[in-house]
């Protein structure tokens, strides 16, 4: 006989969110990492913030306990449900039920290059590109930044909800390729600066470069730029021959580890390859979220405006376009 449950013990049962699940019946699982953001002792790569659950190690998420017994224990659906609802006991749940899925994705080892005793040549480089020089302490004392040795050059670091280093890309100032990420990156967790408190923007750029610049040029208008979410997608891709658009890892991740963002604003390259990356990820996500995509006034990204205000000496003014296009409302 097929197992069955009606469609009231399925609503039943998605009434009840994972932290009050974990809370109830399974209290010493619950691991606080701060007011605001939990995880759990057996997984813990799971995060809890702001009623959602995010699982690093492979990608699943959802809002609900339901959603949790699912995905990560294994149980299958009706029993989860029937579980939840009432009509089997929660006493022990994960204990009588081990329904566990396949084994966990590896997590990536990321090998960081190894760190320079201080940070001048990087600071003056940055500095070089117009970058104020109390961004670039914030990014170095959050571990975001660093300088590299034997070569010099600046290390940006993407880390996870936890603040554990999970990606690294390097400005190569000597070599062919601009950019090399470090060994086992992993792209979810691509350089980016989460919110100071609660925001529901999210503001997207190419590079860190660029977003380091955003952030000089909010501090030029007198903004607070620690006020939104900003990210940068450490490369785009565009796709060929007809494929399909693929949504980027990095901005994938984001949303659903902050999953009260509603509104988007897409800083991209004003280049043809920026534009086509930028349209088509408005496309994308336009049905979800309130999404911006707005072309630099000055130059092909961020950072060429940032330094044609610098050259026009504009640093001591508020500058008029940034305050209307690009920072958010």
């Amino acid at each position: 006989m097929m197992a069955y449950v009606s469609e009231e013990q399925i609503e039943k049962a998605k009434r009840l969110d994972l932290l009050t699940y974990l809370e109830t019946f399974e209290p010493d699982e619950l691991v606080r990492l701060s007011n605001r953001i939990c995880s759990t002792k057996s997984h813990d790569s799971v995060v809890i913030r702001n009623g959602a659950w995010f699982r690093n190690s492979t990608g699943d998420y959802g809002f609900t306990a339901l959603d949790y017994l699912v995905k990560v224990y294994g149980i299958p659906f009706v029993r989860a449900v029937e579980q939840l609802s009432g009509e089997r006991s929660l006493e022990n749940s994960k204990r009588n039920d081990v329904f566990y899925r396949a084994e966990p994705q590896e997590q990536k080892v990321l090998r960081l290059p190894p760190r320079y005793y201080n940070n001048k040549a990087v600071t003056a480089y940055l500095e070089n590109r117009g970058i104020n020089r109390d961004v670039i302490h914030f990014c170095i004392q959050t571990n975001r930044l660093y300088e590299s040795k034997p070569y010099h050059n600046p290390v940006f670091v993407g880390l996870d909800s936890k603040e554990k280093p999970r990606f690294a890309i390097s400005r190569c100032q000597n070599w062919k390729r601009r950019y090399l990420e470090a060994k086992g990156s992993d792209k979810r967790f691509a350089f980016s600066i989460s919110a100071e408190t609660e925001s529901d923007k999210l503001i997207v750029f190419e590079g860190a470069i660029d977003l380091l610049s955003y952030c000089t040029l909010s501090e030029i208008a007198s903004e607070d730029w620690r006020k939104f979410h900003l990210l940068s997608l450490s490369g785009i891709y565009i796709p060929q021959n007809g494929k399909k658009f693929t949504r980027p890892k990095a901005l994938e991740w984001y949303l659903k580890a902050y999953p009260n963002i509603r509104q988007i604003k897409l800083l991209l390259d004003g280049d043809k390859k920026g534009q086509v990356a930028a349209n088509e990820i408005a496309k994308t996500y336009e049905k979800e979220y309130d999404v911006k995509n707005i072309v630099p006034p000055d130059g092909m990204d961020m950072n060429d405006l940032l330094q044609s205000y610098r050259i026009n000496a504009l640093g001591k003014e508020k500058p008029k376009k940034l305050e209307e296009d690009l920072l958010p409302a």
